[in-house]
């Protein structure tokens, strides 16, 4: 059985990423579109690590994203039960 706790995105991650990458599809002239499925872990001490991705749209665009999500900061612990806890989270963001 998985944890459920919660944990507090520091950022819309969602909002982060796609904006980012929209950007950067722009600048390499390079369209993007597809789901992109990332997963990665929030320590107890709230960094992001493990970052991988399961479902990719292009290589470039995998790379920037787990470079932008590694580069991430201030992820609020999750809490489970009261205590601390690393929390596996799994982001899915459409590009059209």
């Amino acid at each position: 059985m998985r944890n459920q706790a919660f944990v507090v995105d520091p950022l819309d991650t969602y909002d982060f990423i796609h904006k980012k990458l929209q950007h950067y599809s722009d600048s390499v002239n390079k369209p993007i579109s597809g789901k992109l499925v990332v997963e990665f872990v929030v320590t107890e001490e709230g960094f992001v690590e493990g970052v991988k991705i399961i479902n990719g749209i292009d290589s470039l665009f995998d790379a920037e994203t787990v470079r932008l999500i590694q580069s991430s900061k201030n992820w609020e612990p999750g809490r489970y039960d009261g205590k601390i806890v690393p929390v596996r989270l799994e982001k899915t963001i459409t590009f059209q």
